[in-house]
């Protein structure tokens, strides 16, 4: 644990390549009889959410589709302004991250979901007993997604984020925990299976967000539309390879726990953890992709944005892989 903490603390949040941290198996052989079109795919956290997208990888599905993939981590913070250069191509991310993003820029689109409701977990000290607890405390946010989740978890718990508890921000989600365990702040939002460590080394689990039964697109996949619309092909065949990908992770334990940890690097997650998150994802998540449009109005609902839940998506391509 103590060398996974560290490992967590000491990510930067600058966007690295991964492309050198695995081998994608089919590429050999399919270069050799077609070109492969160069896409770069990006991720923004370590989480077992991405997992899917690194299976598709690792599992040579991109190759499959005569695409030459590069994985990318980015910053969150970062992904509106790498998809406008198209540093990247796609990349995975949330609704509460997409839908800001969409007011700023109309050109993001959602192409597909795997994740239907929210899978991180509100954490607190241990002092901590009920919500009603955290009323003049503090508990710490990060731009984007994280921020908008813990707002909308805090009010289902009663409270009112804007009045009854300070939101001091963090530079990224990263340094949630760290806010946590040096006891800066009285709780934070971790995603899975972060929160589950956290669990272990003695915060308290306040609520897993999942319990709370709120629709939400928690794993989107999107695009620049304009770049979509000049490479059809492209997308669908990306969209084709991740269906691929994400069957594989629901199917395949030991794989996926293999490419999980090879993602971590040196800082494997325990197998007791590793299981009961891949428990969960292989009996919660969706078996191929989708788009709740629930989830979208959620989402406008909570920040006040106009227009429509189909606003922000474009259902053509996924149309286009069965």
């Amino acid at each position: 644990m103590i060398s996974r903490r560290a490992f967590l603390l000491g990510l930067g949040a600058t966007m690295v390549g991964l492309a050198g941290c695995g081998t994608n198996t089919a590429s050999s052989s399919s270069a050799a009889t077609k070109q492969l079109k160069p896409i770069t795919v990006g991720f923004g956290s370590f989480g077992l959410g991405n997992a899917p997208l690194w299976v598709t990888f690792e599992g040579g599905y991109f190759s499959k589709y005569g695409l030459d993939a590069k994985m990318q981590y980015i910053d969150p913070g970062t992904v509106l302004s790498a998809l406008a250069s198209r540093d990247l191509t796609f990349t995975g991310s949330a609704a509460g991250s997409d839908v800001p993003a969409q007011m700023q820029n109309a050109n993001i689109k959602i192409i597909g979901d795997y994740i239907h409701f929210p899978t991180p977990a509100l954490l607190v000290q241990s002092s901590i007993k009920s919500a009603q607890d955290l009323k003049g405390k503090k508990f710490a946010v990060a731009g984007g997604t994280a921020e908008f989740l813990t707002k909308l978890g805090l009010s289902r718990l009663g409270l009112d984020p804007s009045k009854d508890l300070e939101l001091p921000r963090v530079a990224n989600g990263k340094a949630l925990l760290a806010a946590l365990e040096t006891k800066q702040v009285d709780g934070a939002i971790l995603s899975d299976p972060d929160w589950r460590s956290a669990v272990s080394e003695g915060f308290s689990l306040l609520a897993r967000l999942s319990d709370l039964k709120i629709d939400y697109e928690q794993q989107t996949v999107i695009g620049n539309a304009d770049y979509m619309r000049s490479y059809p092909d492209i997308t669908v065949n990306f969209l084709r390879a991740v269906t691929d990908g994400l069957q594989r992770f629901k199917q395949d334990h030991d794989f996926t726990q293999q490419v999980f940890n090879k993602y971590l690097k040196d800082n494997p997650l325990s197998p007791e953890l590793f299981d009961a998150s891949y428990k969960d994802a292989a009996s919660m998540w969706a078996g191929e992709l989708t788009i709740n449009l629930a989830g979208i109005a959620t989402v406008l609902q909570a920040v006040g944005a106009g227009g429509k839940p189909e606003d922000y998506v474009d259902t053509s391509y996924l149309a286009q892989i069965k």
